[in-house]
């Protein structure tokens, strides 16, 4: 499998970076994980959200390969539980998409372009977290889900 994980703009409290790099480390031995980092589109003072999202859908959009099968994560997208999410997973696998590509939108949200594209709209939760917080729960999902997937321990 293949993820490669469309962020808009980077982690820059340290403890995000070290939780990134230790779910990126243990996903290498399942998986080819990539993180993809898009700049933001300026916030500035009266800025437009519907103005950013549009900016940021064609930057995420347009980096998408031919053959990646997208999944958009969206506060208003399915609430899946790990098992159901690694399932997935592995059902996409057996229909010959073993290459994800997950899309994370900017301060503003997803463009409806981007939810639209995505064969999947995946929520984490209905609460709302930070983006670095999002970043881990994604990865650590990602990460139980192939240990399911594989048949070992780390999901109980």
């Amino acid at each position: 499998m293949r993820f490669r994980i469309h962020l808009v703009g980077r982690t820059r409290e340290s403890w995000g970076r070290a939780a990134e790099e230790e779910y990126l480390k243990r996903l290498t031995p399942l998986a080819d994980v990539q993180l993809v980092i898009h700049r933001a589109a300026p916030l500035g003072a009266g800025a437009d959200p519907a103005a950013i999202r549009r900016v940021e859908a064609r930057n995420l959009l347009g980096s998408l390969e031919e053959r990646e099968f997208p999944v958009a994560l969206d506060a208003g997208g399915e609430n899946l539980a790990s098992e159901e999410l690694a399932r997935r997973i592995g059902a996409w696998q057996l229909e010959g998409n073993s290459r994800i590509a997950v899309l994370t939108g900017g301060a503003s949200g997803l463009d409806h372009s981007v939810l639209e594209r995505a064969r999947l709209v995946l929520s984490l939760s209905r609460m709302t977290f930070t983006h670095q917080m999002v970043r881990v729960v994604l990865l650590e999902q990602l990460y139980r889900a192939l240990m399911v997937l594989a048949g070992r321990p780390y999901h109980r």
